[in-house]
């Protein structure tokens, strides 16, 4: 950092009692980043016991630029520190001999102190400085991996708000002071704390009682050694006894800085130099741009697009440092992602507007500067609904290499699948007067809007045209894209989506831990009706964010089968009262009674949390009395029901079918009439975690899955869990989905027209022990869904290819700009 040439002089003053190694190395840092033609170093030896210590600051004393005192007696830290300012007439730091300083540090002290008339003193940021220490407050802390002392320095310097924030107190390890603050002042009280511990509170606090003040340095680091192994009995006896004497002194200004320490006011300096300091400076520095996240924080974080780029996280970690950029409600989430761990911070930009916005200065200048202070090197967009297209123009301006994947059909039309308003598929069928008509029915787009759907068209493939590369999921996507965009086809690139199996918990056992901080209660211990066992409840485990945990039943039936079945997680605002953190803590299952053997059925509460199963170790017990009579078949309908993804059909469905098929809903109910049928023979899961899938499947032996959409979507990836799970389906011929089923096989294809009694016949027609249907199982036993690994190399191989050679242009962001970024750090965590 330029900080322009100094006219005034500064002395630095090292007061020095033994500890030689460290000593040494200090020296040497003084040597590399102190401009001994304007400042001087005074080294005072406080009659150290280590020979070694006088002959080498002996030798040092012929060097230029440094001065070396030794004290006849031994006079403490604060006679050393009062021997070295009445030697100097210059402004001073006062330096540990257990430190390393770092390059420009006198230079960036210097102007934080003079940068307000009202500073007294300054304190840099370190690893060991109690209020000024970062990553962690008020601790010991070490230099991060991947670092050396010089590049964490430039880290800090590099992310540094330079706002100079207000402290209670200086720390000595490193003290700035003004010479006129020392002219009003005095000197430190050596009669009082001649050993230490609290002589520079009590020169701050005489400086504070004179209108000055105390300011951190936030663009400056320095390591201090630390003593913390150092806590004998005889030093906190010492410390105590320092601090009751400042109570006395100065019984207000003391209570200030026991709030100050409470605090941390300035968390968000620490927030931000964490954030830095996990960037691997030798990775490239990619963001994902989308509509909604997937973080576990969000609200709305289930969809294909959020899996998808959750699955390339997870899959390009190791090779990128990866930003995350979306929505989440009135803030735009910023994470970043790395093998080390990830941060996250909020900027507000208001709830999303009724209608799309293009442009939106809020959000293009958080972008703008996301974009320059961490400069990233690689933009990839994955949706834009709810934001604004402005993520393609910062990225152009910029020269940053930009793709893009298409999920679905919004570059096309704002209604996303490209059904009109009475359900139909209408690609390929533009007419002016129904385009007008539906944006009228489906967005309320004013009719008087006539060129609507050309502008919405115009804008977007202008955007889209500026990208690198397009991805899409599919070659049936591609096609219909096209018949829109076909200027895109030469940057269009089909890559499928990957998927790895994921492990369940219902034939693997897991390790149980045992505590007695889980807390429960059974409102339905459990409730039989229409043969379906349903027990609900709420359940948390103490001191544990119940957002972040799973909840499983445990059940055993009088047969010792062990089975494991999450529960669907819901809100409990009653529950919440005795801490936000358990808000979701409520849960039910639903069991089929056939599921168990006659006899008793022994259930237990689990919790997990970070991996670990935790229990309390006790059961209840239910008397399993009546079997009813086994399904020939359990069919499924996995993922969100609204009429888009054949809600009506699975209504008409499950309303019409033998009573030997048993019908499970695994998901939300967008669908009034399908969410108010109740059936014996119709068992409703709710929401689940994506990883809970598996759970769920075997759980209620699914045989079949119906994947009947109204839309022709571009992945589907229920497809590809049914699959993993060994499930054949019956799919509509739509779209992704119909191309994926007649490529491979694994169920049976029916006309996007087809009526529920032309699905149903097939879906009768079957039985899990016939011919027919043991076929198709085998032949899905044989079907290779593409792993995630597989899909995250063939991104990575684009991205490389990008990034070679393509150098992005930033200007220099400026420190207004800086701080107006980082205001966000102030919302991510309101309250703190």
């Amino acid at each position: 950092m330029n900080v322009g040439k100094r006219e005034k002089g500064i002395d630095v003053i090292i007061p020095i009692y033994n500890a030689y190694e460290d000593l040494k190395l200090c020296i040497e840092s003084i040597k590399k980043h102190v401009d001994f033609s304007i400042d001087r170093v005074l080294l005072i030896d406080d009659c150290s016991s280590d020979n070694r210590i006088k002959s080498y600051i002996g030798g040092i004393a012929q060097t230029s630029g440094f001065v070396v005192i030794f004290n006849d007696n031994n006079l403490g830290f604060s006679g050393s520190v009062n021997k070295g300012i009445t030697y100097s007439d210059r402004d001073v730091i006062l330096l540990n001999s257990d430190t390393i300083v770092t390059s420009n540090w006198i230079d960036k002290i210097y102007q934080c102190a003079y940068s307000a008339a009202n500073i007294g003193t300054v304190t840099p940021l370190s690893n060991s400085a109690t209020i000024c220490s970062i990553p962690n407050f008020c601790q010991d802390n070490t230099i991060p991996d991947n670092f050396t002392i010089d590049s964490y320095a430039e880290v800090v310097e590099k992310c540094s708000f330079q706002q100079y924030p207000e402290i209670s107190v200086a720390v000595g390890f490193c003290m700035f002071i003004k010479r006129e603050v020392i002219n009003a002042v005095g000197l430190f009280d050596a009669e009082t704390y001649q050993r230490g511990y609290g002589e520079e509170n009590d020169f701050c606090w005489l400086a504070s009682q004179l209108g000055y003040i105390h300011v951190l340095c936030d663009d400056t680091f320095i390591y201090h050694k630390g003593t913390i192994s150092f806590q004998t009995e005889e030093k906190r006896k010492l410390i105590a006894a320092h601090e009751n004497i400042l109570k006395k002194r100065y019984p207000l200004l003391m209570r200030e800085n026991e709030v100050f320490c409470s605090k941390d006011k300035n968390w968000h300096i620490r927030k931000n130099i964490g954030l830095y300091a996990k960037l691997d400076p030798s990775k490239s520095n990619l963001l994902y741009f989308l509509h909604l996240d997937f973080h576990k924080d969000c609200s709305q974080r289930v969809g294909g697009t959020q899996f998808h780029v959750e699955d390339l996280v997870k899959g390009l970690v190791s090779d990128f440092n990866i930003f995350v950029v979306a929505r989440d409600e009135e803030y735009l989430r910023l994470t970043l992602y790395t093998e080390s761990g990830q941060e996250t911070s909020l900027f507000y930009i208001a709830k999303v507007k009724p209608y799309t916005v293009f442009r939106d200065r809020r959000i293009e200048k958080i972008l703008e500067n996301i974009i320059s202070a961490f400069k990233i090197q690689l933009i990839h967009v994955h949706h834009t609904q709810g934001m604004s297209l402005d993520i393609f123009n910062v990225a152009h301006a910029h020269n940053i290499p930009l793709v893009s994947t298409l999920h679905d059909y919004y570059t096309i039309c704002p209604t996303i699948k490209m059904l009109d308003y009475n359900g139909n598929i209408c690609i390929g069928r533009d007419n002016n007067l129904k385009c007008k008509e539906c944006l009228w029915k489906q967005c309320k787009i004013s009719k008087k809007n006539s060129e609507y759907i050309k502008l919405w068209r115009g804008i977007h493939k202008n955007v889209l045209m500026l990208c690198d590369i397009i991805f899409v999921p599919s070659k049936a996507a591609k096609k219909i894209i096209l018949l829109y965009y076909p200027e895109l086809e030469s940057k269009m690139q089909v890559v499928e989506h990957g998927l790895n199996t994921i492990e369940g918990c219902v034939e693997k056992k897991r390790r149980l831990h045992y505590t007695n901080k889980i807390n429960y209660h059974f409102e339905h211990i459990p409730n039989l009706k229409k043969g379906i066992y349903r027990i609900e409840g709420w359940a948390y485990l103490e001191d544990f964010e119940s957002r972040n945990s799973k909840i499983y039943i445990y059940i055993t039936d009088s047969n010792k089968n062990v089975k494991y079945l999450p529960a669907y997680k819901i809100e409990r605002l009653d529950v919440a009262k005795n801490g936000n953190q358990y808000l979701y803590s409520g849960f039910y299952v639903e069991i089929p009674q056939k599921e168990l053997a006659i006899g008793m059925v022994k259930i237990q509460v689990v919790i997990e949390n970070s991996g670990i199963h935790w229990t309390d170790g006790n059961m209840i017990r239910i008397h399993n009395t009546i079997i009813p009579k086994k399904s020939r078949l359990n069919v499924a309908f996995v993922g969100g029901m609204s009429p888009a993804k054949g809600s009506r059909i699975a209504y008409n469905l499950i309303k019409h079918s033998k009573k030997d098929i048993t019908w499970y809903i695994m998901g939300g109910i967008g669908d009034k009439d399908l969410e108010a049928l109740q059936q014996e023979n119709l068992i409703k899961i709710g929401w689940y975690e994506r990883e809970q899938l598996t759970d769920l499947m075997k759980f209620y032996n699914i045989d079949l899955v119906c994947i009947l959409p109204t839309w022709a979507e571009t992945f589907c990836y229920t497809l590809s869990e049914s699959w993993l799970c060994n499930i054949p389906v019956i799919a509509s011929d739509l779209g992704a989905v119909g191309e994926r089923v007649k490529k491979v096989g694994g169920g049976w294809i029916v006309n996007g027209n087809s009526s529920y009694e032309e699905i149903l016949k097939i879906i009768e027609s079957l039985d899990r022990d016939s011919e027919q249907y043991l076929k198709m199982k085998e032949r899905i036993s044989h079907i290779n869904i593409r792993p995630l690994e597989e899909m995250a190399d063939d991104y990575y191989t684009f991205y490389e290819m990008l990034l070679v050679g393509n150098k992005p242009t930033y200007d220099s962001i400026s420190i207004e700009e800086r701080q107006e970024l980082f205001k966000g750090f102030l919302l991510a965590n309101k309250e703190k």
